[in-house]
């Protein structure tokens, strides 16, 4: 005699929608990176949940394989491509807490201040500045790239930073008292070259220097990217009001589909810059997307990930989300060695310095 057919209960239904749901959204995400956002700016959502849809997945295999359902393949098979993206986010070992260089090696600096008003302790805008010049200072850095940096005197911005000989910034002015703010690049290295590539209605930016290092020259991009200009903290306060949530997430929708198309320009423009160059390219800063990116993708062509080569750990850079949001980079040229690559959580911005030391 046959047994009774049992049938799916109600949370092993759901499982499986998920199961099925979420496997199809971690394949989108694997796809967002391939696909230029001005072509289609949807698909690009998913690349930027990446992470969370990856544990979403580990979580619901574990529940079909305790349930013993045939559809455990769904979300094994979806997770697989996920071993070639795991690496950009975390690698396994012990970080590297040296602080000297050997003779021949170089080290940089990228960090976003958050124009010194960011900071995880409420510091001042003057305290801010102060723990960064001595944390700059400490670590001795051969290149110093940042972004969002805040002035007062906008026009003499590098003197807060008398230790660096050489320096390239680019400083946009406030209306209402005149002070400013931009990139700043710092080097101990002699600066033969610079210039400013500015990008259409945005005060994000990219500037760069050409630093001769005893016979060799290379360009240094530090770049300010499109920033998504959400707040996280308004939809969770609007949440209680279905009407308000839905049109803050109309909001936030069309807000992240204008910076994927503005920011794919600016990548362009970066790029074609740095293919017109002679010298070979480190880029760096905040790109304000994440690995999993036509952004990242484009900018490293031809290039090397720090993180990959050299770091260890989460590589998050992000506080607000951490360990999940990694947004800074460093992107050295195919013929520079990386020998270290560091994620400083000091708390002074609402992201993290990245610093590497490395061979040309």
């Amino acid at each position: 005699m046959r047994g009774k057919r049992k049938y799916p209960t109600v949370p092993g239904i759901f499982i499986r929608i998920a199961a099925v749901a979420i496997s199809a959204a971690l394949v989108l995400s694997y796809i967002s990176t391939f696909i230029k956002p001005s072509s289609s700016g949807i698909i690009h959502f998913f690349g930027l949940f990446f992470i969370p849809f990856l544990l979403t997945s580990a979580i619901i295999e574990i529940l079909l394989i305790i349930s013993r359902s045939r559809l455990l393949w769904v979300p094994l098979i979806a997770m697989i491509p996920s071993l070639f993206y795991v690496n950009l986010f975390f690698r396994p070992g012990k970080g590297s807490t040296a602080t000297g260089k050997t003779e021949d090696e170089i080290s940089l600096l990228s960090y976003n201040i958050g124009m010194l008003s960011s900071s995880e302790s409420n510091l001042t805008r003057s305290q801010c500045l102060d723990s960064i010049n001595s944390f700059i200072r400490e670590m001795d850095f051969d290149i110093v790239c940042l972004q969002e940096f805040y002035s007062e005197d906008p026009e003499n911005a590098e003197n807060d930073f008398p230790e660096y000989e050489y320096s390239k910034k680019h400083m946009f002015r406030m209306k209402k008292n005149g002070h400013g703010f931009g990139n700043i690049i710092l080097s101990r290295y002699p600066i033969t070259g610079s210039g400013v590539i500015s990008f259409d209605r945005s005060t994000n930016l990219s500037i760069y220097a050409d630093i001769l290092i005893g016979k060799d020259t290379i360009r240094v991009y530090d770049n300010h990217l499109e920033s998504y200009n959400i707040s996280f903290t308004s939809m969770v306060k609007k949440s209680v009001n279905s009407e308000k949530l839905a049109s803050e997430l109309t909001e936030m929708t069309e807000k992240m589909q204008k910076s994927f198309s503005r920011r794919t320009s600016q990548v362009d423009t970066i790029v074609n810059n740095a293919q017109n160059s002679r010298y070979p390219s480190f880029v760096c800063g905040d790109f304000n997307d994440t690995p999993m990116s036509y952004t990242y993708r484009k900018l490293k062509e031809g290039r090397k990930d720090s993180f990959r080569e050299a770091g260890t750990g989460f590589s998050a850079t992000y506080s607000q989300f951490w360990p999940m949001l990694r947004i800074d980079y460093i992107l050295v040229p195919e013929n520079a060695t990386v020998t270290m690559h560091t994620t400083e959580r000091n708390g002074f911005s609402d992201h993290y310095p990245i610093h590497i030391k490395f061979k040309i």
